[in-house]
């Protein structure tokens, strides 16, 4: 996902259906992409951010609100005014439950490594 930083009127969108790649201004519905894995935020053709919404939103992970004011993406969700705290708990949910998928991947990776071992005994 990319998402331009924009001071023009009109709205940019595309999308590539194969890639996933979709691009949007300021006008865009930022809270669309609340739970993508990664936001790219491109400032006058440069690269300026690249992480996860949360990551993008808080100083540190367990911040419980948007700590980063001075992000170009975290402004952006605060202009949203009364919508920016929903995009931010939307942000870290979907930011925990990813790790949480992590865990339980993690986890049943090595059970089945401890279950082949202990069959090969």
């Amino acid at each position: 996902f990319f998402f331009f930083k924009q001071k023009t009127a009109y709205e940019i969108s595309a999308c590539l259906v194969g890639s996933e790649m979709c691009i949007r201004d300021r006008h865009g519905r930022l809270s669309t992409v609340m739970d993508f894995d990664r936001v790219l935020v491109v400032d006058q053709g440069k690269i300026a951010e690249f992480d996860h919404p949360f990551k993008l939103l808080v100083a540190n992970e367990t911040d419980t609100q948007i700590t980063k004011t001075q992000g170009i993406f975290a402004q952006l969700v605060l202009d949203h005014g009364e919508e920016a705290p929903v995009m931010f708990e939307a942000a870290r949910k979907a930011y925990y439950k990813e790790d949480v998928e992590n865990i339980k991947e993690k986890l049943f990776n090595d059970l089945r490594r401890i279950m082949r071992h202990k069959i090969k005994k």
